[in-house]
């Protein structure tokens, strides 16, 4: 039997987040200068999913930097790497925030610091104190940023996570109100991958870019076709307003024949299963050209699930009957 065409759709909208909308009362931003970001939320990086969203700082440190919402600190790390100097404030919503890359703390906080760095005889250190130990209110300067660390330019790197389980969530939700975003994520390439079949007569991955027409719309610089179980992977960014930075894509919906097949959202994530990115990824292109392609199936040994929404048959599609196969893929971001 000869392969079959597969007709791609490519399509993305804007999702509505009432509940979200909900959450951004009340909250205060880390900083008092317009709100750009450098970074966002579940961004692919080496190893790893980025665990926040990082504040542009006008290209300077030294910016002063206030509290998400009252609370206490929790802890103070240091290090020459990482991090650099940051700080934690658990609240009492059963959250906790983390301003990292700091340059310094405010002087009660930075006493603190100080005093456990020379009783101890060390720079790098992590002191963890007792709930309500050392409160902290609402807007309340806690220190200013800075570009410490494993930091690649000024910045403020601000997480929120669940106090708990210590599992970052998207911080962004909590600034819709305050944070312009109209543009929509862009789709750059499709990737076919043959696991147990063919497509376009080869045993190996073929990709199709995307060209935009004069009249606006888009169109693929190949068509596939495919016998037998294959996967999809695709390259997309994201990006914001007043700003030339690219982002990672927060949603990602693959439907096969109008049934939702598989799907990636970039709402919460686990340091436990952060590594798999590798898995989700295809590895061997980001390590031969550094090129971050998302695949939307899940291979074997792949623990990875905070990510993962919908995944009917792990996201493999079997090619077995003689019959167009109509995909579309649905991007969008928070907004």
């Amino acid at each position: 039997m000869k392969p079959f065409f597969i007709p791609l759709l490519i399509s993305s909208f804007p999702v509505f987040l009432f509940a979200q909308g909900d959450i951004a009362r009340g909250h205060e931003l880390p900083l008092k200068i317009p709100p750009y970001l450098s970074g966002n939320f579940g961004e692919l990086r080496s190893n790893h999913f980025h665990s926040g969203i990082d504040f542009k700082t006008q290209g300077v440190t030294g910016k002063p930097v206030y509290s998400f919402d009252e609370g206490w600190v929790s802890r103070i790390a240091v290090s020459p790497w990482g991090y650099g100097h940051a700080l934690y404030i658990s609240h009492y919503t059963g959250l906790t925030t983390v301003y990292a890359h700091m340059d310094s703390f405010a002087p009660s906080i930075q006493n603190l610091l100080r005093n456990h760095q020379y009783e101890n005889e060390t720079f790098a250190c992590d002191i963890r104190f007792e709930k309500e130990e050392v409160p902290i209110k609402k807007g309340e300067l806690i220190g200013k940023s800075g570009n410490t660390g494993s930091s690649g330019g000024p910045h403020v790197h601000f997480e929120i996570r669940e106090t708990d389980s210590e599992n970052p969530i998207d911080p962004l939700p909590f600034f819709m109100d305050k944070i312009k975003d109209t543009r929509k994520p862009e789709l750059r390439s499709i990737r076919v991958y043959p696991i147990d079949g063919i497509v376009n007569g080869g045993g190996s991955p073929v990709t199709a870019n995307l060209i935009k027409k004069e009249d606006g719309s888009v169109t693929l610089d190949k068509s596939f076709s495919a016998w037998g179980d294959i996967g999809l992977g695709l390259k997309a960014y994201d990006r914001m307003n007043e700003t030339s930075n690219i982002y990672g894509v927060k949603n990602i919906r693959l439907y096969v024949n109008d049934t939702l097949y598989s799907s990636i959202r970039a709402n919460r994530i686990s340091f436990d299963e952060t590594r798999y990115l590798n898995s989700l990824t295809d590895y061997a292109d980001w390590k031969k050209n550094k090129s971050m392609v998302m695949k939307m199936y899940i291979e074997p040994g792949n623990k990875l699930r905070e990510v993962y929404g919908t995944m009917i048959n792990d996201g493999i599609l079997r090619i077995d009957e003689e019959k167009p196969y109509n995909l579309r893929y649905e991007l969008s971001d928070a907004y």
